[in-house]
């Protein structure tokens, strides 16, 4: 019997046939998420999301929630940009919520004991990029597990951040020296709020450094196949505990923004922002397998987060179903991200 090739069938004019129609939704949802690096479907969705709330809630677009969207999300963002550097290098910081909350009691202590504000400042910054390097050198050069070490770590540093002042909140508000502190998080230069400069300064900078450094190109290379980037002589291990330690540098400015913020050093704080950070650049479109990805989806990614929060106070939604929505997408963006690679 002569062969009949069903698979691929010409038009009458001897073209070939077009895609069937289950086909084309296929494609045209993997030229979504190929493009730009992974984050143009993401930035579709949030552009879509912000006519949809727009219409839902009149005080969406106003100046005032515009603003108050982007001081709020100004601290995910900041730290966002730090878990990127680690998931493109194949790794991950589950660290970076406790993190915060030390350095922030820390923080708080050094200026309630009289040192001067910018010192106060520029020390416990340090003092988290050697947390950050820290969880590098446990991961990098002792060769434990990552999701071992930060999960670990972060144990410890939610111990030690109730320890230091046994579990009690230190308000700064009036303290000498706290000028600083206070602008970093609650200031504005006119109307802009000085945390979302921050935050823009900390993401061209990353930007900068992931797209036209060595180290940035170093980093992918680490992550995309760490045995081919060693010889190539990348030093992989070196690069692994640089991108924690640059966690660290960006979750220790990240305390102080929010120590500024609420006017206080608390240790009850941090607990969820691990997961709305990995959750940001994962569905930002930075591969979880690490070696790809954009800082420019990391900023979609958080950005959608904080506009989905927004939108549900402003529609009277509880603050109970934040949790569901952020955990849910956590899930998607990596269905999505194995999807991608998968096709």
């Amino acid at each position: 019997m002569a062969h009949l090739d069903v698979g691929h069938r010409s038009d009458p004019a001897g073209d070939p046939a077009k895609p069937s129609a289950p086909a084309v939704p296929r494609r045209i949802l993997l030229a979504v998420l190929r493009g730009s690096e992974g984050w143009t479907g993401i930035g579709a969705v949030l552009v879509v999301l912000i006519v949809a709330l727009s219409i839902a809630s009149g005080d969406f677009l106003t100046s005032s929630n515009i603003w108050n969207v982007l001081r709020a999300n100004a601290i995910p963002i900041v730290m966002a940009c730090g878990m990127t550097f680690v998931i493109i290098a194949r790794g991950i910081d589950l660290s970076v919520g406790a993190l915060l909350a030390v350095v922030s009691m820390l923080l708080g202590e050094a200026l309630t004991h009289g040192w001067p504000g910018g010192l106060a400042v520029v020390v416990v910054i340090a003092g988290g990029m050697v947390l950050g390097l820290a969880n590098g050198l446990l991961i990098g050069v002792v060769k434990i597990n990552f999701f071992v070490v930060t999960l670990g770590t972060s144990l410890i540093f939610t111990s030690c951040s109730l320890l230091i002042t046994s579990g009690n909140t230190i308000t700064l508000f009036g303290v000498p020296g706290f000028g600083l502190t206070d602008t970093l998080g609650n200031a504005n230069v006119g109307a802009v709020p000085v945390p979302a400069i921050v935050a823009a300064v900390v993401f061209v900078v990353c930007y900068a450094t992931l797209r036209w450094t060595v180290f940035g190109r170093a980093v992918y290379a680490t992550g995309g196949n760490p045995d081919a980037a060693r010889l190539a002589g990348i030093p992989v291990d070196r690069i692994t505990v640089a991108v924690y330690a640059v966690s660290g540098l960006l979750a220790g400015l990240a305390a102080v923004m929010y120590t500024g913020r609420i006017e206080s050093a608390t240790p009850q704080v941090g607990s969820d922002l691990a997961l709305q950070v990995i959750a940001a650049v994962l569905l930002g479109g930075v591969s979880f397998s690490g070696g790809a990805g954009s800082i420019v989806g990391t900023l979609i990614g958080a950005l959608l987060l904080g506009v989905i929060t927004n939108g549900l106070d402003l529609l009277g939604v509880s603050s109970f179903w934040q949790g569901d929505v952020t955990g849910a997408i956590l899930i998607i963006a990596v269905f999505l991200d194995r999807f991608r690679r998968r096709t």
